[in-house]
């Protein structure tokens, strides 16, 4: 199992793993960007979601 040294790591390499399922089952993800913080300025339009 891959070692990561940082969050954003994990998450960026399970988007990379994830991305070819989507399509597989008919759907398209645009490009994304994923953080583990808050964005600085939040907008319905730009930010999916946030926990």
């Amino acid at each position: 199992m891959k070692q990561h040294t940082v969050r954003e790591a994990w998450l960026e390499d399970a988007v990379r793993h994830l991305e070819p399922v989507f399509p597989k089952a008919g759907y398209a993800i645009p490009p994304l960007r994923v953080s583990c913080g808050f964005p600085a300025c939040s907008s319905p339009r730009t930010t999916l979601g946030q926990s």
